[in-house]
This record gives structure tokens, sequence and C-alpha cells, in this order.
């Protein structure tokens, strides 16, 4: 829930010190161009509920843009300028970003204009991994909303079962990619071994066999730690 993709006339609200590794987390858990999960709907659908919202949203934040992942109530295209977003605030608030009325409330209130939907209460809570805050999961309405400490927990928690998704889908994402560097590396070794004037033979720690050996006039042991 942000301002229109190219609005600069707004002040921006500032980026934190660890934006870089904040952004590499993101990109490690890849999710920017796939279809979202079941819970990840399930977890916007029971916010709206709660909150008995007009809206429910999920989005990831890039360096400049949000991501929408799902959007009930509402259609948001992605795109949205993310510094002059509400999200952007709560991306980086220490625990839920509570907005009672947009209209009148110094952080936000020059984005009301620009926003687009109708925002008068607006909450927001982090998604993070690594403990970076890769993305948010939110609900708004036109009219104002007094803060609700009970309410604020329970977007706060459904925020934490998100993030644990994203830990189990990072956790994913890296034993994939150790697959396909072993593979490769496997494929390059192999091809040495095939073409070597030696015989090689490749052993781990406990001196099991990684590589069969290769008949030849010389025979060489590597021994690998793991």
């Amino acid at each position: 829930m942000g301002a229109q993709p190219g609005d600069r006339t707004l002040p921006a609200a500032p980026l934190p010190p660890d934006e870089a590794e904040r952004l590499q987390a993101l990109h490690t858990l890849d999710v920017l161009r796939d279809a979202p999960p079941e819970g990840m709907i399930r977890a916007a659908r029971l916010a709206q509920t709660m909150f008995a919202s007009a809206a429910a949203a999920v989005c990831f934040v890039s360096e400049d843009t949000l991501h929408y992942k799902v959007t009930l109530g509402v259609e948001l295209p992605n795109g949205l300028s993310r510094r002059l977003s509400f999200s952007n605030h709560a991306l980086h608030a220490d625990g839920v970003f509570w907005v009672e009325d947009a209209r009148t409330d110094p952080r936000v209130s020059d984005l009301v204009a620009t926003a687009p939907i109708a925002i008068g209460f607006y909450a927001g809570a982090a998604l993070r991994d690594q403990g970076q805050a890769v993305g948010v999961l939110c609900v708004s309405s036109a009219e104002p909303r007094a803060y609700d400490a009970r309410l604020a927990q329970g977007l706060e928690d459904l925020a934490g079962l998100l993030s644990s998704k994203l830990a189990l889908r990072r956790s994913l994402v890296e034993a994939a990619a150790a697959r396909t560097a072993r593979r490769s590396a496997e494929r390059v070794s192999g091809a040495y071994v095939a073409h070597a004037p030696v015989a090689l033979v490749m052993l781990d720690r406990d001196l099991r066999y990684l590589m069969p050996a290769r008949a030849g006039p010389r025979t060489i042991a590597w021994g690998i730690s793991r």
C-alpha cells in the first residue's frame, strides 16, 4: 500500500543502515517471481477476518518497489514506490506499525493523497528471515481505528508464522543450490580424473570413497575433511 510509481514529490522514509544485508536476504529467498503459497493466502485471509478490515495484503519489498504476493479486498499493482509507502514504515518498525488515522498521523499523512486506495487505518507487521525484514503482512480500511493490543499481537503472530515458512524456504533454496554446486564440481573433477595420467582416489575424513579410482601408472589419494 503505497504511492504511485514515479512519485518523488513527498519525503521518503529513511533506509536502514543494514539495507544491503536486507536485500541479500530477500535475494536468497527468491520469492518475487513465484506464486504465493496457500499458507500465505490463508494468513492474509485470517488477518482480514480478525480485523474485519476492507483489505489485507502480503508484499515483499525490494530496493525501490513493493511486490504484492497476496491482495484481498483490493487490487494493488506491483511496482508501487517503496519509499513512499505505508509498508516501508512497517518494514522497519519495532513491532506492529499501527496508524489509527492516516489523515492526522504525521508519519504518513502526506502519503494519503497519493495512496492507490483510501486509507484511514493501517496496521503492518514485518516478515523476517535471518533477522532481516523482507516483507510485510498488512491490513487497512478507509475508516480510522483505535489501537488494539490484542489485534496487534495477533497480526505480529501471523507475521511470525509466515517468517517461519520463509526460513524453511531459504533452507530448501540453499540445499538446492548446494546440490547444484556439488554436481557441477563432480562433473569437473570427473572430467579431470578421466583424462589424468595417474589414478586418483577421493576419500572423505573417514576414509570412505567419494570417487572410484581410475587405473593408471600411479595412484594419488585425496583426503577431504568435511
